[in-house]
C-alpha cells in the first residue's frame, strides 16, 4: 500500500504531519512543543486521498529478541540463582529474574506476571474467581499488611487475611508478560537450560510465525563475551540478545529431533537415579539380614548359606522388586527414545558391540555435536587426548596420558570415558567385528615397535638392565608413552619398573583404537547433521 511520506492537515488550534510513520502534532502558536501520536489514532484523515480510499492498514509484527541465561535455581550453599531474561524490542531493554521452575513455566506460557495491585472486593470477583478454579492459583499471593496501611480500612475494599497473626493483603497480577508469537530466544547450547530450552521450542511451534528457539556453542558465546562485548558471565542474557539479534548464523534452531534427544537425557538421568535406588535399597537390605543372622538370639547359622538367605529376601522384598521393575521400565524408554534417534539408528546401531545402554550414556554425555568444532575438542571431552599437545607439549613424558592424578582437574566427561571404556571391552570381545579388528591392528604395531619389555629407566630390554633384577618392579602402566612412575623410568621408592609387557601393550591398543574411534564418531555425527540441517532448511523453503 503507498503511504505518502508526508501529508498535513490544519485546523485552527495545531497543524497535523503525518510523516515516516507518525503523526506529529504542532501547535501553531507555539511550535516547540510537539506531541507524537500512533498513527493509527488519526490514520483515517490520511485515508481520505482517493488513491488510500478503500485500503486498509496491515501493521508488520513487532519482534522481540529475548536472551535466556538459564541457572539451575538451589545452589549447594542454599544461595537462590534465578534464570535471567533480557528482552529487546524497538531499543528498549528489559530485563526479568525467573525465581522458581513455575515462573520459567509461566514465562513459556506468557502468563508471567511483572507487575501487582490489590484486588479489590466486587470488581474483582470474576477474575479471583478464575484464578482459584484455574490454573493460575499461584498468582494469588498475600503480602504484610504495611506500617503505613491501614488494615481496618484496606478490609473494606480489598481482600485481607490474618496469617500467622498478622494481617495480610491479597495482591494479583496487574501486567503479565511472556513468550509471545515472533518472539526470537537465545540460549546456550547444552547444560542446565535445556528443559527450558525443550519447552519453549514445543511452544514456538504453536506460536508460528516467526518464533523460534536459537542456541549458540558455549565456546562462541564466551568469545563473544570477553573479546567483544567485555563483560561478566552475569550479563550473558543481555549479550544474548544482541547477539540473536545481530548474529544469527552464530546459532543453531532447536527443532523436533533436538527435543527428542533432550528427552533421551532425561530419561537417562531417571534411568541413574532408580539404578542408584535399587542398589541402596539391596545394600539395606543385606545389612538388615546380616545384622537379623548375627544378632539372633539363637545364634544358628541361616538356612543355606548368608548370600543365598539374601537372594531369598530379596526376592520376596515388594519394595525391591518395586525398584527394579522402574529400573527395567527406563531402560525400556530409553530403548524407545533411541529408535527416534538418528544418530543412534544411522550411527551407533550398525557398530557391532555397541547396544543400547552404552550408546545412551554416549549420546547423553556428549549432547549436541554442535558444541564441538573439532574433532580434538571431542577427544578431549571425552578424556582420549593426550595432555598439553602430546610428545610436543611441556609436560613430562610419563604424564601425557589422561588419567586422575592427585593435585590436578580432571576436566573431561567421566560418564562419557567410562562409556569408551566398557567399548574397548566389547572391542575386545569382538575379535571379527570392523573395531575389533582394528584393535588387533594396533596391538600387533605397538609390539612390533616394541618387541621386548624393557627397562623403563635403562630404556633397554629388561635382560640387559644393570640394576639388580632384584629389585626391578612391574607397576601398573596406563599410558602409551612410558611407565607410570617418574621421568627416569622409575618408582617413587628409586626402582626401576618395567614396561611393554603385555598388559601394557593391550592397553595402548585399547587407547589408540578408542581414539581412532572418536574421531570417526565426530566425523559421521557431523555429516549426519549437516545433512539433515540441508534437509529441514529445504522443507522450511
Amino acid at each position: 500500500m503507498h503511504r505518502p511520506q508526508a501529508a498535513f492537515l490544519l485546523c485552527p488550534t495545531f497543524c497535523l504531519i503525518q510523516k515516516e510513520g507518525a503523526i506529529m502534532a504542532v501547535s501553531n502558536k507555539r511550535t516547540t512543543n510537539i506531541v507524537h501520536l500512533h498513527l493509527s489514532l488519526y490514520w483515517d484523515a490520511i485515508t481520505t486521498c482517493p488513491e488510500n480510499i478503500g485500503t486498509q492498514r496491515k501493521e508488520e509484527p513487532m519482534v522481540r529478541f529475548i536472551g535466556i541465561r538459564h541457572r539451575v535455581k538451589k545452589l549447594s550453599d542454599g544461595d537462590s540463582s534465578p534464570t535471567q531474561v533480557c528482552v529487546i524490542v524497538d531499543g528498549t531493554v528489559r530485563t526479568y529474574d525467573l525465581d522458581t521452575e513455575t515462573d520459567e513455566l509461566d514465562w513459556v506460557l506468557g502468563y508471567y506476571p511483572t507487575s501487582w495491585r490489590l484486588a479489590v472486593n466486587g470488581e474483582d470477583d470474576a477474575l479471583l474467581n478464575e484464578l482459584k478454579n484455574g490454573r493460575h492459583r499461584h498468582h494469588l499471593r498475600f503480602r504484610k499488611v504495611k506500617k503505613n496501611e491501614d488494615a481496618a480500612k484496606l478490609s473494606n475494599t480489598h481482600v485481607v487475611k490474618e496469617l500467622d497473626g498478622k494481617p495480610h493483603v491479597l495482591e494479583i497480577p496487574a501486567s503479565y508478560d511472556g513468550f509471545k508469537p515472533d518472539d526470537v530466544v537465545g540460549m546456550a547450547l547444552g547444560g542446565s537450560g535445556d528443559r527450558l530450552a525443550f519447552a519453549l521450542s514445543r511452544r514456538a511451534e504453536e506460536l508460528s510465525g516467526q518464533t523460534a528457539v536459537m542456541r549458540i556453542r558455549s565456546a562462541k558465546l564466551k568469545a563473544w563475551r570477553e573479546d567483544h562485548f567485555k563483560r561478566e558471565k552475569d550479563e550473558d542474557a543481555k549479550t544474548l540478545a544482541e547477539l540473536v539479534r545481530d548474529n544469527e548464523a552464530d546459532f543453531f534452531p532447536t527443532t523436533g529431533r533436538d527435543r527428542v534427544q533432550i528427552r533421551l537425557v532425561e530419561t537417562w538421568r531417571n534411568r541413574v537415579d532408580a539404578m542408584k535406588a535399587r542398589i541402596g535399597g539391596e545394600q539395606r537390605l543385606r545389612s538388615r539380614l546380616i545384622g537379623l543372622i548375627f544378632c539372633s538370639e539363637e545364634g544358628k547359622y541361616p538356612e543355606g548359606e548368608i548370600e543365598v538367605a539374601y537372594e531369598k529376601a530379596r526376592a520376596n522384598d515388594h519394595i525391591i522388586q518395586a525398584l527394579i521393575k522402574e529400573e527395567a521400565a527406563r531402560n525400556r524408554e530409553i530403548e524407545k527414545i533411541l529408535r527416534d534417534l538418528p544418530v543412534y539408528e544411522q550411527i551407533f546401531k550398525p557398530v557391532r558391540g555397541i547396544g543400547p545402554m552404552i550408546a545412551a550414556r554416549l549420546i547423553v554425555a556428549i549432547g549436541d555435536i554442535r558444541r564441538f568444532e573439532t574433532d580434538a575438542k571431542l577427544k578431549a571431552f571425552l578424556g582420549v587426548h593426550v595432555m598439553e599437545g602430546g610428545r610436543f607439549g611441556q609436560r613430562e613424558t610419563g604424564k601425557q596420558f589422561v588419567r586422575r592424578r592427585q593435585g590436578e582437574v580432571a576436566n573431561w566427561h567421566p560418564d562419557g570415558r567410562q562409556a569408551l571404556f566398557l567399548l574397548t571391552d566389547q572391542f575386545n570381545r569382538n575379535p571379527n567385528s570392523p573395531w575389533g579388528q582394528k584393535l588387533l591392528e594396533y596391538k600387533a604395531k605397538f609390539r612390533t615397535k616394541h618387541p621386548s619389555v624393557e627397562c623403563a629407566a635403562c630404556g633397554v630390554p629388561l635382560e640387559e638392565c644393570q640394576k639388580d633384577s632384584g629389585k626391578l618392579t612391574a607397576v601398573k602402566t596406563s599410558t602409551d608413552q612410558g611407565a607410570e612412575g617418574l621421568q627416569d623410568g622409575s618408582d617413587k621408592n628409586g626402582r626401576h619398573v618395567r614396561r611393554y609387557m603385555d598388559g601394557h601393550i593391550h592397553k595402548m591398543a585399547l587407547w589408540r583404537t578408542v581414539t581412532k574411534f572418536v574421531e570417526w564418531l565426530w566425523r559421521e555425527w557431523w555429516r549426519l547433521e549437516r545433512e539433515m540441517t540441508a534437509g529441514h532448511s529445504a522443507k522450511a523453503a
